[in-house]
């Protein structure tokens, strides 16, 4: 039998969303119609705590696009 010391704990899974601003989620996801200034991407936080933003898959970013503002 294993000691309880060597037993690991699992890792939590975290489940997340690869984008916000989809079309086809009207409706089902977001409000339809949209209210004015509705914003996507905090409604959308409120369910899920992991958002990828695949720029990079795209292509790099320019060092003028990278910089705060």
């Amino acid at each position: 039998m294993t000691p309880r010391s060597a037993v690991r704990k699992a890792a939590p899974i975290r489940v997340g969303v690869a984008g916000w601003d989809y079309a086809d989620w009207k409706a089902i996801l977001y409000p339809d119609p949209l209210p004015k200034g509705f914003d996507r991407l905090a409604y959308l936080a409120r369910y899920v705590r992991i958002l990828e933003v695949n720029s990079s898959f795209y292509g790099l970013r320019s060092k003028c696009a990278s910089i705060k503002q």
